[in-house]
């Protein structure tokens, strides 16, 4: 799955795998990047996950970050991320 979303003044673009099982929503191997580089902070995470999971009705967005590659965590995975969406 490839999306851009507009969050706040930001254009968030992001690449991931995804599946749906059990009323939630599986992001894997998450990619984002932002239109000004470094600035996708959680705020956007938070805001562009629970879009997507009204768009597919679930209750919970699961995200599985991919390897990072820039910034001071270059070459981690991030630990999981579970987001209600109201």
């Amino acid at each position: 799955m490839i999306f851009s979303s507009k969050v706040g003044g930001e254009t968030v673009e992001g690449i991931t795998n995804f599946n749906l099982k059990d009323g939630k929503l599986y992001l894997n191997q998450l990619h984002l990047q932002g239109s000004s580089g470094g600035e996708v902070g959680r705020e956007s995470l938070w805001k562009m996950a629970k879009s997507l999971g009204r768009q597919y009705n679930v209750e919970e967005v699961i995200i599985q970050g991919g390897r990072r590659t820039t910034g001071k965590y270059k070459g981690q995975v991030p630990s999981p991320i579970k987001i209600k969406v109201n």
